[in-house]
């Protein structure tokens, strides 16, 4: 129901919109994103077609393509295509499991893992460049790979070569090409991170909660989980802000 004491609307002057009262005024959108903010008189007004023609507030209207007969249909299609533009595009995420090992046993894993003995699960690197070659086919220009497991810091080695390799054939396919890892943290090392941080690999990881409750869902043989992923959160927020870089992003 329109509110602002609008008695009746005129069908022949504004065109299709959406509305919603915020604070005292009114938030007019319509299904390009196009929007202005109306005072309730203004409103009233432009509902019941009684804004003057060529006043600021016609102006303001026919430059949100809000007044039906000045409608720029160029404009709107154009508007409309970009917004839309998406549906163009393919997968823009390809997740890399590069292997199903891992040294950590969670009491509520989904990852169908694999004892650290199971080097058959590994991802080997000829599959890694044909997993690359296909991702690089997708029609997005944006691409992210990200790298899974098991636990892919046991893969390390395929890991680099997927980075590596990537960037070579990304050369021609020119993507806007990232990388993210989802790790335990418990096999990290300075020089896999140099090496991660150096390609701008996001590093993401999680921690169930206090060290007690965090140990007791993730066994780690030999040591304490918690210890390991803390110690590494605090390492790697360190060297973002060596390098300049944000680390209140949620990506370590």
């Amino acid at each position: 129901m329109l509110r602002a004491g609008v008695k009746q609307i005129d069908p022949t002057f504004p065109a299709f919109f959406r509305y919603r009262r915020i604070g005292d005024d009114y938030l007019v959108t319509n299904l390009v994103g196009q929007w202005i903010f109306l005072s309730p008189n203004e409103f009233r007004d432009f509902v019941e077609g009684r804004v003057e023609v060529g006043s600021d507030l016609y102006e303001a209207l026919k430059s949100k393509n809000l007044v039906r007969a000045e409608a720029d249909i160029d404009d709107l299609v154009a508007r409309w295509r970009r917004r839309r533009r998406f549906l163009d595009y393919g997968p823009n995420l390809h997740v890399c499991v590069v292997t199903l090992r891992c040294n950590e046993t969670c009491v509520y894993c989904h990852a169908s893992r694999a004892d650290m003995d199971a080097v058959h699960t590994d991802m080997s690197k000829e599959t890694a460049e044909q997993m690359v070659d296909l991702a690089l086919q997708t029609t997005s220009p944006w691409l992210t790979i990200e790298f899974q497991g098991g636990e892919p810091l046991v893969n390390y080695e395929v890991v680099k070569h997927v980075i590596e390799y990537a960037k070579a054939r990304n050369e021609e396919a020119g993507k806007t090409l990232e990388f993210t890892m989802v790790t335990n943290l418990a096999l990290m090392d300075e020089e896999k991170l140099d090496y991660l941080l150096s390609n701008r690999v996001q590093i993401c990881t999680s921690i169930d909660g206090p060290k007690a409750l965090h140990d007791t869902q993730r066994k780690l043989p030999g040591g304490s989980a918690w210890d390991a992923a803390v110690e590494w959160i605090r390492r790697i927020n360190e060297r973002y802000a060596e390098m300049g870089l944000d680390f209140s992003d949620g990506n370590a």
